[in-house]
């Protein structure tokens, strides 16, 4: 964007000024880092630049051209000398390349979708008082393939509204807040500013959040996200089609705090027995969930013991084994995570009676309690900085796990309590602690088992 006067500096501080420090303005980008490059020079030039060295391209402006004796003549303009020379919005063929260069390389484009002439030429194809085409008109670099095309609201009466003297049409995606919003000023302070050359970047900076939270994001998902999470403002005025979208507002007005949610937590979750061990099952989540966690509880705490990636809404636990007499009980839940790597809350839990743990083999081998308190050696070993501890008990009791250095110093408690019968599994966390060989005793009973460990970072 342009950065000599003032319009760069406007742009710049709806896209990227700081936030959290109770000074000015905030933006949805405020842990950005802003390229800004001077159209005046070269438009071709600061897009490659852009397109070179970041993630997120902001267009606040239109390619134009002269407008020449014929073009008025043609539509009818009642003083055709008097404008001749004026700009008209004009579709750079190498400005498009440009465009479409960089939305090959994955760079997020945002663009002005233009306003009505405010006797500054290139913002509308002919001067304010001839009597010529006005709004709607195509503007580039907005109405390219690929790039996401915003138009303006305003409040009017504290009602959110698009802004009737803009300009809209069938390239619009989205629009935002553009009427007198507030931003920097060139001189140091901060003032009110109108046009679509606002609302854009303030769509830039959502597209760069959406980035800070997962860089790999593609320029499709960042633009689904985007169009998907709108609000769908003014639809009394410009109702919306089949598809969520009109020429005025597109997908509707964006909404950062939607774009930016986790997913919903999955629901239906239940299961079935398979060949004696069970298939858990739910439905599946929004568009953007990759994948779902499977956590189960299997008498000390919950254990993420899986991943499945979408489409699959199903999980096998072959770990548990179902009989006809299952004396224990296992709980699990899901959780969803999207493109954003954001986690949604647990699922509502489900309850499995088994009869004991299994392993799959060539052969079937149902691991059955132990008739004394039994700890299992953890796994991994050697291990940095995670490891997962196990161990059963044939009955209710209590059980204490301690850990021990190899002076034989006491270094932390791992569990303790009344269990109840059946297998036990947690991970411990040693990042606090430094490399080394350590023990982990339990005792439970009269009984008094003890494993080595060893850390090495």
């Amino acid at each position: 964007n342009a950065i000599t006067g003032t319009h760069g500096t406007q742009v710049a501080g709806i896209a990227a000024a700081k936030t959290n420090n109770d000074t000015g303005i905030a933006s949805l980008g405020f842990n950005i880092k802003l390229n800004t490059y001077n159209i005046d020079i070269s438009t071709v030039d600061a897009i490659d630049m852009c397109a070179r060295y970041s993630d997120v391209i902001n267009m606040s402006f239109g390619t134009v051209c002269q407008v020449t004796y014929e073009d008025l003549v043609e539509i009818g303009c009642p003083k055709p000398l008097k404008w001749l020379g004026s700009l008209k919005p004009y579709n750079n063929p190498e400005v498009a390349d440009e465009v479409a260069n960089a939305i090959a390389e994955g760079v997020v484009c945002v663009a002005a979708a233009g306003n009505k002439s405010m006797n500054e030429g290139w913002m509308a194809p002919y001067p304010e008082d001839c009597d010529c085409s006005r709004i709607p008109f195509t503007t580039w670099p907005a109405a390219y393939s690929g790039v996401i095309a915003v138009s303006g609201t305003g409040l009017n009466q504290n009602i959110e509204q698009f802004v009737d003297v803009w300009n809209y049409g069938s390239f619009v995606d989205v629009s935002a807040p553009g009427f007198d919003v507030w931003t920097t000023d060139y001189y140091g302070g901060y003032e009110q500013v109108s046009g679509t050359s606002f609302s854009a970047p303030l769509t830039a900076a959502l597209a760069g959040l959406l980035l800070s939270c997962n860089s790999s994001l593609t320029v499709q998902q960042v633009s689904d996200y985007i169009t998907k999470t709108t609000d769908k403002i003014d639809a009394t005025r410009f109702p919306y089609d089949g598809n969520g979208w009109n020429q005025y507002l597109g997908y509707g007005r964006i909404n950062a705090y939607k774009a930016l949610q986790p997913p919903s937590a999955p629901e239906n979750l239940s299961y079935t027995n398979v060949s004696s061990y069970p298939r858990l099952s739910w439905t599946a989540g929004e568009w953007d969930v990759t994948k779902y966690e499977i956590w189960r509880d299997v008498g000390s705490d919950y254990v993420k013991i899986a991943e499945v990636n979408t489409p699959t809404t199903t999980y096998d636990d072959y770990d548990l084994y179902i009989s006809g007499n299952n004396p224990y009980t296992a709980y699990y839940y899901v959780k969803a995570k999207d493109l954003t790597n954001l986690t949604s809350t647990a699922s509502s839990s489900l309850s499995v009676d088994y009869n004991g743990m299994q392993k799959k083999g060539i052969e079937l081998e149902v691991i059955k309690l132990p008739s004394n308190p039994t700890l299992y050696q953890n796994y991994p070993n050697p291990f940095n900085p995670m490891t997962t501890i196990k161990y059963s008990i044939p009955s209710e009791q209590f059980v204490s796990i301690k850990l021990f250095n190899g002076l034989g110093q006491e270094i932390a408690t791992i569990a303790e309590g009344i269990k109840q019968p059946g297998f036990y599994q947690m991970n411990f966390d040693a990042s606090h602690l430094s490399s080394g060989i350590y023990f982990y005793t339990m005792k439970s009973g009269n009984t008094t088992r003890s494993q080595k460990m060893i850390l090495q970072k």
